[in-house]
Parts: C-alpha cells; structure tokens; sequence
C-alpha cells in the first residue's frame, strides 16, 4: 500500500460503525477485526456530508480518493466530504 501518498481506493462497504464520541469508521471488503482499509470520518466532518456515512454507505462499492496513512498496521484513509466518494452502484 502507499503509505503517505494520494491515491483512489476502491472496495466494498462491509461493516461501518458511529462510536460514542461520533466519529463513523469504515470497512472495505473485510469487517472488522479483519479489517484490510479503513475509512475514518471525524465527527468534526460529518456535517460535510448529506448523508449518514455509517448507515447511506454500508453495502455500497465506492472509490474513495485521498491520502493513505496507517493505523496499527491498517492502511486507512482520513474522508473529509462526501466528495472524495464515488458510488460505483
């Protein structure tokens, strides 16, 4: 994967989950613990969305375009806005 750099990934929404402090973290083609990318929306971003990350996005192939970081060994994926999200169904 490339770590650091600007790329578009695209997957499968598997699982997605609101946690208690509302940040929406997202699952490409594996749900978690056996996540294989991560998508994270920060609270402070959802209201840059129209929709409901957690919930529009669950079971959706989309493309995602942004920089790749990592998280504990995960490659993920900081999303500030719906438009870095393309639906592909």
């Amino acid at each position: 994967m490339c770590i650091g750099k600007k790329k578009e990934i695209c997957g499968t929404v598997v699982s997605s989950h609101l946690s208690k402090n509302g940040h929406s973290f997202i699952n490409l083609d594996k749900a978690f613990p056996n996540q294989i990318f991560s998508l994270t929306i920060w609270k402070s971003n959802l209201h840059n969305f129209s929709y409901q990350p957690h919930i529009e996005l669950k079971n959706k192939k989309i493309c995602i375009r942004g920089k790749i970081t990592e998280n504990k060994g995960i490659p993920t994926m900081n999303v500030e806005n719906e438009k870095a999200i393309l639906f592909l169904d």
